[in-house]
């Protein structure tokens, strides 16, 4: 089990992709297990998926003085941590969206029926392709 705590957490305004196709969501910190990560990315993938960035660092030296996340489990569990918070701050961005053969995005629709004209089981919501 990891300790993750967002300490503070900058929605962009009008996200753009980049050259890569990655789109900055928000900028955050973070504490991970005892240590603090000043300026993290929330970010939405060319593929439309979610993940975190560690923060950059700049200079001649940076190859050398880079942070990376060598335990995925961690890295997912930022990942929550920082869409949660951007969630509760406004976000409606940071979902995962899936895509169909060929690439395509696929729209998932819910469709939101009377408590009343529920089925057998209790199931009040389906959804449809």
């Amino acid at each position: 089990m990891h300790s993750v705590t967002i300490t503070g957490l900058s929605r962009i305004a009008k996200p753009k992709a980049n050259a890569g196709g990655s789109i900055i969501l928000a900028w955050f910190n973070v504490e991970a297990n005892g240590f603090a990560l000043i300026d993290c990315a929330l970010v939405r993938t060319p593929k439309n998926g979610i993940t975190v960035w560690p923060p950059k660092l700049e200079g001649p030296d940076s190859f050398r003085r880079s942070i990376s996340f060598a335990d995925c489990s961690l890295r997912h569990a930022v990942m929550e941590k920082a869409r949660e918070a951007y969630r509760a701050m406004g976000g409606t961005d940071a979902e995962w969206i899936p895509r169909g053969p060929g690439g395509s995005i696929v729209r998932v629709s819910v469709v939101r029926r009377d408590p009343q004209d529920s089925d057998a089981d209790g199931l009040a919501r389906f959804l449809s392709a």
